[in-house]
This record gives structure tokens, C-alpha cells and sequence, in this order.
């Protein structure tokens, strides 16, 4: 009896689940140094790092597509992450390890922000818990994502601060606004999105009556983005071509497109219960105009309700660019939305009983289970992983193959090894393993990759599992297989073969070993 009384009091204590995972992925970080920084995490970190190190603000991994940002000034993204991200290698150094506790202090404020804003909604502590399990899904957050996502989320605090009848609005408004413009100047992606739900958030409210528009600080959060950007377009236009450079090499749109069946898939293991939750109220449409009611029980819902209505507006909005218009890893930037869509509509179900069953708890945790699908892989395979190499064996490993290598060598290297590459002596010339060649390039009878490495004849390629199998493979074998060309000896240090290795996990657990793939070539011409 007192353990099953214990058991639904620790259910209900609001925030227990998101001090579980925080405490997971500390130990998961400490432990076995996961998750391995993505294939482009040094794209956007390598400018603080060179900084740090030799006292440049630019980036000469990726010297082949982005020319200025490499030798010059470094501006192929908005700058607020790189100002964060030096404050923090200033005091803990500009080392990979470093990085990666940076995101995971990110990822812990982005949480407490989701606290925060729960407990202003007086969302009940089984409802948070359980919005709580799908933080469980957010594996992903080593680029400027992580910050735009904690500045988005203030943005939204700010708001329900200001959507309260008690609460004098003042300076909340101005907050909101504020974090807006500092995620844009972030990720303009990401921080475009918080833009529009803001937008949203603020006129639903103002229409209902519930708070005047407030003109200034929304005039601001029109005004300062535009001027911004003619700031640096006409004041610095060699930053801003440098700009525009890698946003011509990275478009965000694909042009229009059938679904893929691995972009749908991608869809339905990222965000399952947004997509449950939009079923579950399509017969409930009428809310979108629940301002209008006057009952308490309208009272009641607000501004759960306006929170929650806006959330899915902007999530399925992105969801159907996702499937037709966008990159398909654009979906990952709802994997940060969906903990509090689900707390949101669980704050409603708790005072709306008809939109509450029985078996949508069990429901919500097997959607849980499939968003924790790389979160089990981590935990599980990448221990092994990392037991068979963990981060200071790769790195020391990697270290022993530089010094192998003439000083003034060209080295195409992973992102995860970049970091302390940039530390050590000689002359030598590391180039990011994604950023080989253009993007624009016309396409020829090779491999891009192919033609790339021809060109450049890199002493070695060293890589990580994920890198290796996911694009690597092919060039490589086609190099093989040019008569005369170079000779090509590869060393696998996995002994424990990755997810990466196998076809049918690949796409489902990736990022998880340390372990490098080092190829030497010895070109002949």
C-alpha cells in the first residue's frame, strides 16, 4: 500500500520525467561521450574554435565552397550562436568534449523553460510527466538549433505570462519580441517558425479581447529583423555575399516533390503524437474559436488552448512542407515542439473530460516508445561502442595518424575529429569530409565526392562510422577502381560494428561510435 501511494505520488510531481532524462543524458555524455557530433557540427563551430586557438574568426575546413568564411570573416550563418558558443570555450575550451556539454546545458534550459511554462498553465504534474517522456525524441541538438529552440521557448513563456488576467503584461510583450529577433539571428529557420506562432499567439488573444495588441513591441519584432538584415546587406556587403553564399549551397527548399517513403517515415517516428493530437481534435475544430465563449469553462482553457491550436497550425504546416517542399531534416525542429503540444492538450483533457479516454495513456507511452527508438540504440549499442572506442582512444588514434603525415598534408576528417585536429603542430590542411567540392557543381560520370578527392589527392580521409558508410563508400570504390590512379589502404578501428554498417538500422540509430575509419592514399599521378 505505501509503495503503491509513493508510486502516484512521484507520477504526480511535476518534472520528475524531465529530471530523469536530464539525468540519462549526463550520464550517457560522461559515460560514452554521446551523441557524437553530427556530420556538420563543426560547419558552425570551427570559427570559435580557429578563434580560440589561432586568433581568426573564420572556418578553413570549409575553404572549398565558402571561400570568405574560410580565410576572410565567417558569416555563412547569423552570428548569436557562434557569440554564446565563444563565451563558453573561453572558460571550458575550444574541444569537442566542450561543444558537447554545451548543448546539453541548452537542452537542460530549454527544459526548464518547458517547466516553466507548464507550471503557468497549471498543467497537472501526471500531464507534465508524461509531455516529459517525449524530450526522450530530442537526440539531435549539437548545431545553432539548440539555442534558437531555448530562445523560442522564452519567447512562448513570455507570451503566457502575458495572456494572464492577473498578471500585468508590461514588459512581457517586449520579452517575447525580443527572443524572437535573437532566434532569428540564431537559426533563421527555427527562428522563423517561433516568429509566426508568436504572431499567431498574440492576434488570437487580441481578438479574443483578453489583452490589447501591443503595437510597439510587435512593430519591433517586424522592424528589427529587416533592419538587421539591411544592416549588414548594404553596410557590409562582402559579409553579406559571404551570407548568401552558403544559403546558395544549402537551399532549404528542394522544390516541389512527391513524399518519399523515408521522408514519411521520418515524419511518423519524429513526431507521432503531434500527428495523433491533430486527429484526436479534427472533430473539435470548433475550439479554434474558443475566445469567443464566455463560460468558465472557456476561461478555463485559456491559454492552453490558444497555445495548443497555434502549436499544430505551425506544426502541420511544416509537416506538409516537410513531405512536398522542404529538406526532410527539417522534421527534426518539431521534435522540440512536441513535448509541449502534448502537455498542452493533456492541460485541456484534464479539465475538458471529453476529450480524455482511458486508453490514451497507454496510447501516449507506445508513442513515446517509438520516439525512443535512438535513445534505446544510445543507450544500448553505443555503450558497446564505446567500450570498444571510446572518445579518447578516436581521438588518440587520429592524433597518431596526423603524425604519420607530412606537415603540410591535405586531410578530409569527420566533425568529431576536427576539433582537436585544429590544435595540433605543422601546416597541415583539414578539409570538412561534407564540404569536398560545390554544391553547384555539374554533374559528371563520377561520384562528386569522387572527382573531389581526384582533385584534391588528401593524404588520408579520416572518418566516423556514420560519415564512412553514409557517403564515403561509393567514392572509394570507385577510386578502387580507376586503373593507375592511387592506391588506397583503409584501417576500420570498430571492432563492434556501428548501426551505420547495416542497411536496415542505418536510417534508425546513427551517430552512436567513435571509432574512426582511417583510408591513406598513395595517389600515382
Amino acid at each position: 500500500m505505501m509503495s503503491l501511494l509513493f508510486t502516484r505520488r512521484l507520477a504526480n510531481a511535476a518534472g520528475v520525467t524531465f529530471l530523469l532524462v536530464m539525468v540519462w543524458k549526463f550520464m550517457l555524455l560522461a559515460g560514452t561521450a554521446q551523441p557524437i557530433p553530427a556530420n556538420d557540427a563543426f560547419g558552425y563551430d570551427g570559427a570559435v574554435v580557429n578563434y580560440l586557438l589561432n586568433g581568426h574568426y573564420t572556418n578553413p575546413a570549409l575553404a572549398i565552397p565558402f571561400p570568405f568564411s574560410a580565410t576572410t570573416f565567417f558569416c555563412t550563418y547569423p552570428p548569436l550562436y557562434q557569440a554564446v558558443l565563444y563565451l563558453w570555450m573561453s572558460v571550458f575550451g575550444p574541444t569537442v568534449l566542450s561543444a558537447m556539454w554545451f548543448h546539453w546545458v541548452l537542452f537542460g534550459l530549454y527544459a526548464l523553460t518547458l517547466l516553466a511554462i507548464f507550471r503557468r498553465l497549471k498543467t497537472p504534474g501526471w500531464a507534465v510527466n508524461l509531455a516529459g517522456l517525449f524530450l526522450l525524441g530530442i537526440t539531435f541538438d549539437d548545431r545553432p538549433d539548440g539555442l534558437a529552440h531555448l530562445l523560442g521557448m522564452l519567447a512562448v513563456y513570455a507570451w503566457v505570462r502575458s495572456a494572464e488576467p492577473s498578471v500585468p503584461s508590461r514588459g512581457w510583450p517586449w520579452l517575447a519580441s525580443l527572443v524572437v529577433v535573437l532566434a532569428l539571428g540564431t537559426n533563421p529557420e527555427i527562428g522563423g517558425l517561433y516568429f509566426g506562432w508568436l504572431w499567431l499567439l498574440t492576434l488570437g488573444a487580441a481578438d479574443g479581447r483578453r489583452r490589447a495588441f501591443p503595437l510597439p513591441p510587435m512593430a519591433f519584432l517586424l522592424v528589427a529583423p529587416v533592419a538587421l538584415v539591411a544592416l549588414v546587406k548594404y553596410g557590409r556587403p562582402d559579409i553579406w555575399a559571404g551570407f548568401m553564399e552558403h544559403a546558395g549551397q544549402t537551399p532549404s527548399f528542394t522544390g516541389w516533390r512527391r513524399p518519399a517513403p523515408g521522408d514519411v517515415l521520418k515524419v511518423i517516428r519524429t513526431i507521432p503524437a503531434v500527428l495523433f493530437i491533430a486527429v484526436l481534435l479534427l472533430p473539435r475544430l470548433r475550439g479554434l474559436a474558443f475566445h469567443r465563449r464566455s463560460s468558465a469553462e472557456a476561461e478555463t482553457e485559456y491559454p492552453a488552448s490558444l497555445l495548443l491550436y497555434s502549436a499544430m497550425v505551425i506544426s502541420l504546416g511544416l509537416t506538409a512542407g516537410v513531405l512536398f517542399l522542404f529538406a526532410a531534416d527539417w522534421i527534426l525542429i518539431l521534435a522540440f515542439f512536441q513535448p509541449l503540444i502534448v502537455g498542452a492538450f493533456l492541460t485541456l483533457a484534464a479539465k475538458d473530460k471529453a476529450l480524455w479516454n482511458w486508453w490514451l495513456t497507454p496510447v501516449f507511452l507506445g508513442l513515446v516508445l517509438l520516439v525512443s527508438v535512438r535513445m534505446v540504440g544510445m543507450s544500448t549499442w553505443g555503450v558497446a561502442c564505446a567500450r570498444d572506442v571510446n572518445e579518447a582512444a578516436a581521438v588518440q588514434r587520429v592524433r597518431t595518424e596526423l603524425d604519420k603525415l607530412p606537415p603540410d598534408a591535405t586531410v578530409v576528417m569527420s566533425s568529431s575529429y576536427l576539433y582537436d585536429a585544429m590544435n595540433q603542430p605543422g601546416a597541415r590542411k583539414f578539409i570538412h569530409e561534407d564540404w569536398t567540392h560545390r554544391a553547384d557543381e555539374p554533374p559528371g560520370k563520377l561520384n562528386g565526392d569522387t572527382l573531389a578527392l581526384i582533385r584534391l589527392k588528401p593524404a588520408a580521409l579520416i572518418l566516423t562510422q556514420f560519415d564512412y558508410y553514409r557517403r564515403y563508400q561509393t567514392p572509394l570504390a570507385e577510386l578502387a577502381g580507376l586503373p593507375g590512379q592511387v592506391t588506397i589502404t583503409m584501417t576500420n578501428a570498430a571492432r563492434v560494428r556501428a548501426p551505420d554498417s547495416f542497411p536496415q538500422f542505418k536510417q534508425v540509430v546513427q551517430h552512436i561510435a567513435w571509432a574512426p575509419v582511417i583510408v591513406e592514399f598513395e595517389w600515382k599521378r
